[in-house]
Order: C-alpha cells, then structure tokens, then sequence
C-alpha cells in the first residue's frame, strides 16, 4: 500500500515534468516568433493555439493578437505526436483530432 502511495506520487510529478516541457517549448516558440516579428515589446490581447492531426504530424497554428492595433498573426509550426506531451492534449488530439486551447497564462 505505501509502495503504490509512492509510485502514484512519482508518476504525477514525472507527469508534471513532462507536462510543463511542451507548454515551456510552446513559450519558447511564441517568444521567439514575437521577437522576429518586431512584437518583443507590444502587449498580447490575446494567444490561443490551435493543433489539429495531420498525416505528417500535428500541425499548430497560433493566433496572437496585439492589443494596441488588435491586429491578429496567425504562424504554423508542425510538430511530432512524440513531442506533445501533454496528457490532456494528447486526449483531445486522439477523441477528436483538434484541440484549441487559449495560451496567455502560458505565456506569462
């Protein structure tokens, strides 16, 4: 009983770990695309991402909305089923095939 106590405790941190290494490669992406963008210092109204499965993989689009001009930029990146992984995104990915999720406190 201790033992399972245990390995429920590493599985949820490993779980935790590997949770916040996607989301930390997404923030890493948003942010080096604001910069290339000129958009380093300009506030975000808002972030969203949208990831569908795709043949060759999954493809993310992200939607950054500035909010001085509120113009909306829309970049893809493609990534690996093997890269996500999130738990929950791989659910959705897997029932649906889609899955749309608002970023902002990601990348705060």
């Amino acid at each position: 009983m201790y033992w399972q106590l245990i390995a429920s405790v590493v599985a949820v941190v490993v779980g935790v770990f590997y949770i916040a290494k996607f989301w930390n490669n997404i923030r890493e992406t948003v942010a080096n695309w604001l910069r290339l963008a000129g958009w380093e210092r300009s506030m975000l109204m808002d972030a969203w991402i949208q990831l569908d499965s795709t043949f060759s993989g999954i493809r993310c689009k992200f939607f950054l909305k500035q909010a001085e001009s509120q113009e909306l930029r829309v970049f893809e990146e493609t990534y690996s089923i093997n890269e996500i992984d999130d738990i929950d995104v791989l659910a959705e990915l897997e029932k649906r095939g889609y899955v749309e999720r608002n970023i902002m406190t990601y990348l705060q």
